[in-house]
């Protein structure tokens, strides 16, 4: 009886972590990959200068993060 106890717990833990933890620790660490990657992105294609265009390529910023994002996820099998 307390075989069968210790299994269900351990199984009940091993099931909050796999669906629960980790996909939040995966999906709070992509975020923040992904907001570092489109920045350095940014920076080394978009130099400081003066002009019109200056600072237009800060305005993709939400699409590049956001391709970052998903390529850190489906690394990390959350998404197929």
């Amino acid at each position: 009886m307390k075989t069968l106890l210790a299994i269900i717990i351990i199984l009940i833990v091993a099931g909050f972590y796999w669906f629960g933890w980790r996909p939040s620790q995966i999906v709070k660490n992509c975020n923040i990959e992904a907001k570092e990657k489109a920045t350095r992105f940014l920076k080394g294609s978009n130099p400081k200068t003066e002009g019109p265009f200056d600072g237009i390529l800060d305005l993709a910023i939400p699409e590049i993060q956001d391709t970052y994002y998903e390529e850190c996820v489906r690394e990390h099998g959350l998404v197929k």
